[in-house]
Order: structure tokens, then C-alpha cells, then sequence
């Protein structure tokens, strides 16, 4: 089994938006509700350096190209979502 790599968005309604990376997506995923925060955008990766440069490529752009960018892949962020509920069965 190959290894997926993990570029979120996630949101807080007082700490804003979070960038981040991960291996183990299903984990941060239920963490996040007792965070109180909910992930905006998912995309995942097969190799862990183009993960992290898109994470880098996120962190530069401004909150606004962000907002842009979650909308814009809404419906994939949604698919993504369903595939790993399904997988980890929650």
C-alpha cells in the first residue's frame, strides 16, 4: 500500500484558517472536532515533497487567494471527505 501525504485547510471560527500536512489524515480528522475547527480544502499526495510544496505554496499566497482556492475545489474537498469516512468507517 502506498503512502498518501495530506495537504488540509481548516478553520476555526477564533484562530482563522490552519495550513497544514499530514500522513495520518484519518487522526488529524477526528481530532479536529474537539478542536472545534473543520477542514475546508483536502488534497492529497503520493509523494511527501510535493505535498510539502504546495503546503509552502499555501502559506504564501494571501487569505483571500486561499478563500479562492477552497472554493474552487469545494465539491473534491467533499469527495475526499466521503472516501475517508467510508474507509475508516466514520
Amino acid at each position: 500500500m502506498q503512502m498518501q501525504y495530506w495537504v488540509y485547510i481548516s478553520e476555526k471560527e477564533s484562530n482563522g484558517m490552519t495550513i497544514g500536512f499530514s500522513e495520518n489524515i484519518g487522526a488529524l480528522l477526528g481530532s479536529l472536532p474537539v478542536q472545534q475547527a473543520y477542514v475546508v480544502y483536502l488534497r492529497p499526495f503520493d509523494v511527501a515533497f510535493d505535498a510539502l510544496a504546495h503546503k509552502h505554496l499555501l502559506d504564501s499566497l494571501s487569505k483571500a487567494t486561499c478563500r479562492n482556492i477552497i472554493r474552487q475545489n469545494r465539491e473534491q474537498t467533499k469527495r475526499y471527505q466521503g472516501l475517508l469516512s467510508a474507509r475508516t468507517g466514520g
